[in-house]
């Protein structure tokens, strides 16, 4: 991950901007949703509201992150994660377009999911390591 970076001698500029793209883009992502301090208004219809914004953002995260891990960290590309990718930009193109509540809540419940799963796998590949 990003530990590899630490031996990084010599940045350049295109690589230092793809580096602070993630995080710029979540912080976006973050401002697009928050609603107005002063807004007492219906949060779901806040939602449905900046959804194209807030999902194509999300998009754009998942983008720069194949393309953080190609150019900074000299991965190849692997078809496990590439698959992985590309069926979470499919999702989130789907779920910025619909209107469809029952979908963002099953899109939402199998995000979770993945990330469930991938910390129980990930902690147990940890623990087999000490």
């Amino acid at each position: 991950g990003l530990w590899l970076l630490r031996s990084v001698d010599e940045w350049r500029y295109p690589e230092f901007l793809l580096l602070l793209s993630g995080p710029i883009v979540l912080y976006m992502a973050a401002a697009v949703l928050f609603p107005a301090a002063a807004s007492s208004g219906n949060l779901d219809a806040h939602l449905m509201r900046r959804r194209r914004a807030f999902f194509s953002l999300m998009l754009a995260y998942v983008c720069f992150t194949a393309l953080f891990e190609f150019f900074l960290l000299n991965n190849r590309l692997e078809l496990a994660p590439a698959a992985f990718r590309l069926l979470g930009a499919s999702l989130l193109a789907a779920l910025a377009i619909s209107e469809r509540r029952g979908l963002h809540w099953g899109m939402a419940l199998a995000v979770l999911a993945s990330q469930l799963w991938f910390t129980y796998s990930y902690t147990f590949v940890l623990a087999a390591g000490q």
